[in-house]
């Protein structure tokens, strides 16, 4: 019988979790990445040109991430930071400036064709994402 007592509180658990777990829909989801793009643009280091943001579609347990690319004022060669969004607090921290020989984000038309160039090799192995080692090669 003490058995009962153990057993309740995880058969009650399992069944109130999946709740919480599905909170999240899909607008909701939205509103979090457009409001992490857009504190993350308005409190950049920095004024960039031509900026790139790609969000991370939920982040972490704790923070939005977002990477923000884009050529500043002073230097001709685009740059790379990580905003981390505080999910709690809503502020935002960022990374020190990325070089594009580290990393690149994709604007929408270079997305576009790269895809669209990935699916024109597809059977083959060339399916690393521009700029990495791979491209190289061809």
């Amino acid at each position: 019988m003490p058995r009962v007592h153990l057993i309740l509180p995880l058969v009650l658990s399992a069944t109130l979790t999946p709740g919480i777990v599905a909170a999240a829909t899909p607008d909701a989801w939205e509103a979090f990445r457009a409001d992490v793009r857009k504190q993350c643009l308005a409190s950049l280091p920095e004024k960039l040109k031509g900026e790139t943001v790609y969000v991370d579609p939920t982040g972490t347990e704790s923070k939005g991430v977002a990477l923000v690319s884009g050529r500043p004022a002073k230097a001709g060669e685009r740059v790379t930071y990580i905003c981390l969004y505080d999910k709690q607090k809503k502020t935002v921290e960022f990374s020190g400036q990325i070089g594009p020989e580290f990393v690149r984000v994709l604007n929408d038309r270079q997305r576009e064709a790269f895809l669209a160039k990935k699916k024109d090799k597809q059977g083959t192995a060339a399916t690393a994402a521009p700029g990495s080692a791979d491209d190289e090669a061809e």
